[in-house]
């Protein structure tokens, strides 16, 4: 998370012909990507708030509400998943789980995104699992410990997305 966008810093190209783009270094507004849900689902009230300060509506389905995100976080901090149902680009959707440190803090996330007409509702139900189970093994690897991967979303007061800016990311 830099300030309100998730900055993303490594990919798989799909071999479809057509498929979600993203850039290396590039930045997606995060109140509506999947990774950014995935991000903000577990900062505080005071990042939260900044993240929804300036947010702007990018298609019908973009939610800039914060009360509504609010309720979104709950289920998101449930299932450690965070979908975007076309809310920053209209025709892409995308499935995300956050990735944690050694602390026990949000400190990233891990995604799949693509275009609807071929990745829909029910196949990101399917690949949540495996995408949740991604973002454990990768927290492991992190220095996650497992019971800090069970309290993930029970204490938001432990995040690292407070410090985060774009200086921390140069």
């Amino acid at each position: 998370l830099v300030g309100h966008d998730v900055l993303y810093i490594d990919k798989i190209e799909s071999s479809e012909p057509v498929r979600a783009y993203t850039q290396l270094g590039g930045r997606a507004p995060a109140n509506c990507t999947a990774t950014g849900k995935a991000i903000l689902a577990y900062v505080s009230d005071a990042v939260l708030s900044r993240a929804f300060a300036n947010a702007e509506v990018f298609t019908p389905k973009t939610n800039i509400n914060i009360k509504r995100f609010k309720d979104e976080i709950l289920q998101i901090r449930k299932c450690k998943y965070a979908v975007n149902r076309g809310e920053w680009r209209s025709d892409i959707v995308g499935l995300a789980a956050p990735l944690v440190d050694t602390e026990g803090a949000v400190c990233g996330a891990i995604g799949i995104s693509g275009p609807s007409s071929r990745f829909d509702i029910a196949q990101m139900e399917t690949l949540a699992p495996r995408i949740v189970g991604y973002a454990k093994r990768i927290s492991h690897a992190l220095g996650c410990s497992e019971a800090k991967w069970e309290m993930l979303g029970k204490n938001i007061q432990n995040t690292k997305t407070e410090e985060f800016s774009d200086k921390t990311v140069a």
